[in-house]
């Protein structure tokens, strides 16, 4: 079976068309013009009978001479015309029938009412293993056939639905199936297809291009292999990680709390020495229990921070709508009733509306503002502020007047017993920051810091 060209040489014909109609239009021109001037110059130059026949004889010959000669021209010169638009479409088909041949896609024409090709590409043989000639003679129930068996109900439901009018697919469709290579195993394609259909709305051809994906579906399926396994692998890692910090969470709990016993035993004897045998102390003696009772203060304040610290990480969340605005506030209050004899002004942005742990916020908020009241205990004309960021709406802040810090330090603050400043300065465990940080991550915020020395400081959060 000769192979369907997609070109036809003989469409140029057409061509011709225009150039006819042009030809006949100035020869019916010219003879009306003929007739119409040539008799009334001749009436002019000719007044016998005799004289005029002879040349009205001339004048029908000089017309055929001269019509002829035009017609001649004008035919000449469109055949040339034709000539050249044949050469140049010859041309054209060759470059265009080369680049099919070596293009790594399969380009068709499929006649959905006859069941058949009218029209594939060089690629054929190449992409399939047969040739167009073998494709026409397996016909549609032949190739559907050799369709992967995952893949050919679903392929022969759509042709046979389409064939019949019964689906409406979209007018241009990508569908990915496995076909079984010549004398070979299944390999992937794609095929990339338009539908054409009559005036009627009925489905009458698809026009498509089939590409070989194998490799691509090699390279994907070797890609979630990888993704599976290293996804396997991190669940694995996150599930270690979970045991080891809970493990540890657990440890430091059962620490802190099994060390609070003996520490309130230090701190009961070291009192009734005070009490009971202080006659029997010199000044250093006294000096010296009393450096003891201020030691397990401080260290009994740092294990119920750490204790803090360790409900944060444990503890379940449970959210709603938090009010910081009004919590912020009462934490405030309450520190100028426990010291009425400071002087701090403060600002609170009202309607500060959260979605998250209640109980966990507030302990974040106490930590915040109770380090801007404890840095400002030095400042003259103290404040302290709670917003929102004008910039991001989603950014709240607590901002204040004190001491500040140094920002070369605003990597270290929020790590668990970092100080930038002495016990003597200020009191306090250095654990309040690391706990409000993993209040924040808990919240899937984030927090940060900016300040000053002797000019205050600023700590943005964010809460998800």
């Amino acid at each position: 079976m000769k192979r369907n060209n997609l070109f036809k040489i003989s469409d140029v014909d057409n061509l011709g068309m225009y150039g006819a109609f042009k030809i006949i239009a100035i020869y019916i021109v010219f003879s009306a013009l003929w007739i119409l001037f040539s008799d009334k110059l001749l009436f002019y130059i000719v007044r016998d009978s005799e004289s005029l026949t002879q040349m009205q004889t001339v004048k029908g010959w000089l017309f055929v001479l001269i019509t002829g000669i035009i017609l001649y021209g004008l035919i000449h010169r469109y055949l040339i015309q034709i000539y050249n638009a044949k050469v140049a479409l010859e041309e054209s088909v060759s470059q265009f029938n080369n680049a099919l041949a070596n293009s790594r896609d399969l380009l068709y024409m499929y006649d959905l009412r006859t069941g058949r090709f009218s029209y594939i590409s060089p690629a054929c043989e190449s992409i399939f293993g047969f040739t167009f000639e073998e494709i026409q003679e397996m016909n549609i129930k032949g190739i559907i056939e050799r369709v992967h068996p995952d893949e050919k109900e679903s392929v022969s439901h759509e042709l046979e639905s389409l064939a019949k009018g019964e689906l409406n697919v979209p007018v241009r469709s990508v569908v990915e199936f496995r076909w079984k290579y010549k004398d070979s195993e299944y390999r992937w394609y794609s095929d990339s297809r338009t539908v054409t259909y009559d005036s009627s709305g009925r489905p009458i051809a698809t026009t498509g291009s089939i590409r070989d994906i194998t490799e691509q579906k090699t390279v994907e399926k070797k890609v979630i292999e990888l993704n599976r396994r290293l996804e396997d692998r991190v669940k694995e890692r996150t599930k270690q990680l979970e045991l080891i910090n809970k493990e540890l969470e657990s440890f430091s709990y059962s620490v802190s709390h099994d060390l609070q016993a003996p520490l309130r035993s230090v701190d009961g004897f070291s009192q009734v020495l005070l009490e009971d045998y202080i006659a029997q102390l010199d000044e250093e003696g006294q000096d010296v229990v009393r450096r003891i009772r201020m030691a397990v203060k401080r260290m009994g304040n740092l294990i119920n921070d750490l204790l803090a610290l360790s409900r944060v990480i444990r503890e379940d969340l449970v959210r709603k709508q938090v009010d910081l605005s009004a919590i912020a506030e009462e934490i405030l209050l309450r520190f100028q009733e426990t010291d009425k004899q400071r002087s701090v002004s403060f600002s609170i942005t009202p309607g500060i509306i959260v979605y998250g742990d209640e109980r966990l916020l507030a302990i974040m908020l106490e930590n915040l503002l109770g380090n801007a009241w404890k840095f400002t205990s030095g400042t003259a004309n103290a404040r302290i502020e709670f917003g929102v960021s004008k910039e991001d709406q989603s950014v709240f802040f607590i901002k204040d007047n004190g001491v500040g810090f140094d920002m070369k330090y605003s990597g270290k603050l929020f790590n668990v017993f970092q100080r930038l400043h002495t016990a003597a300065e200020f009191e306090g465990s250095g654990i309040g920051l690391a706990i409000v940080q993993r209040i924040i991550n808990r919240h899937s915020g984030r927090i940060w810091a900016v300040g000053e020395v002797g000019k205050g400081a600023t700590f943005f959060f964010t809460i998800e």
